[in-house]
């Protein structure tokens, strides 16, 4: 996915920013920065 670097004038990955970059990669059509946390916390 490539998620390796921030987004330009981020310094990290924020829950909302992976959020909003699932939704850009069209892997969903919405999800709410909790539901990442809840699937990073279960993967890790």
């Amino acid at each position: 996915m490539g998620l390796s670097k921030p987004p330009k004038g981020f310094s990290n990955w924020s829950l909302r920013l992976l959020a909003d970059r699932v939704v850009e990669l069209k892997l969903v059509d919405s999800i709410s920065h909790e539901t990442i946390w809840q699937t990073l916390k279960k993967t890790a």
